[in-house]
């Protein structure tokens, strides 16, 4: 239930109770790599790029496929190199292509 009350919240720029959702799921789930998608999420739409590669990082490196940053909600992050980097690194070549 956190994991998908921090992303609607999210997606409906609520972000004190998005990152409030974030912060409860972290302290009972951290080391899983939905959580890790989620604070993806979560930052990518609060627009906090360092925090969101981080964990998209973490999320590829713990078995997460590529396919799930093609979400348009993540195209904000295209023009990040480390970004296009990452995706190219774990399956996704083409992500951010026109």
């Amino acid at each position: 239930d956190l994991r998908n009350l921090a992303q609607a919240y999210a997606h409906l720029n609520e972000f004190s109770k998005s990152f409030a959702a974030l912060q409860k799921l972290e302290k009972l789930d951290s080391q899983n790599i939905e959580t890790a998608y989620t604070a993806a999420l979560v930052h990518t739409l609060a627009k906090n790029t360092q925090s969101a590669i981080f964990n998209i990082e973490n999320s590829l490196k713990n078995g997460m496929n590529g396919v799930w940053f093609r979400f348009p909600w993540f195209d904000s992050l295209c023009p990040n190199t480390q970004f296009k980097k990452l995706l190219e690194q774990y399956g996704e070549p083409n992500r951010c292509s026109p």
